[in-house]
């Protein structure tokens, strides 16, 4: 779910939760948006108790024992690329295996907040599947990662995808605007990269 780009409000947004009644809950939040995440955790858990939510993105990546120590509204939080690390959370929690040889997560057992190793990034993009925009409704503007990684340090920045610059290749980029293009529509499409021109030879192709 997209709620700001279906313009739910919370309520609406609960429901559309509670229909669908998930065992897991992801959110993703900046530093701006993480108390309104836990928000939205704790009125989830109120509708669905037995619901485990899981918080990744930017903020928790930055902070990620601090983040479950201050909201105890999430169960679990995914720090760094998330791709993997919340598939295996999934997969664990279905079967009931221990947590603690998952790579890039933190999460509570007996009351303690528990940190495993850091995962290691994603040196091949292509490998991942393309965003399931299928899932969302019709845009008229789509946003577009080609690049992970920036090699500068910027004081204002985080730089939550590491100095490691890591490219999908044209043709995948090139695969993703076609179907983006040929499916929806849209008036614009916008490159979210940390840093588009550190290839120029690839940003012009």
């Amino acid at each position: 779910m997209d709620s700001p780009l279906e313009g739910l409000d919370s309520g609406r947004t609960l429901e559309r939760i509670e229909d669908f009644r998930p065992d897991v809950i992801g959110f993703t939040a900046y530093t701006d948006q993480i108390k309104d995440a836990a928000r939205m955790a704790k009125l989830v858990r109120g509708r669905l108790p037995g619901v485990v939510t899981v918080i990744g993105g930017v903020h928790v990546t930055a902070l990620p024992r601090e983040t479950l120590v201050e909201f105890p509204e999430f169960d679990a939080a995914v720090y760094g690329e998330g791709e993997v690390t919340f598939s295996e959370l999934c997969l664990a929690l279905d079967s009931g295996r221990d947590l603690s040889g998952i790579d890039g997560l933190v999460y509570r057992e007996s009351g303690q907040v528990r940190s495993t190793n850091p995962r290691e990034r994603l040196l091949d993009l292509d490998a991942l599947p393309l965003p399931a925009w299928d899932l969302l409704p019709r845009a008229s503007h789509y946003f577009v990662q080609t690049v992970r990684g920036c090699p500068f340090a910027c004081k204002f920045c985080v730089n939550p995808n590491g100095k490691a610059v890591r490219a999908r290749s044209v043709e995948n980029v090139l695969a993703e605007l076609e179907w983006i293009i040929a499916s929806w529509e849209p008036s614009a499409i916008h490159f979210g990269d940390e840093i588009f021109t550190i290839d120029l030879d690839r940003a012009k192709a």
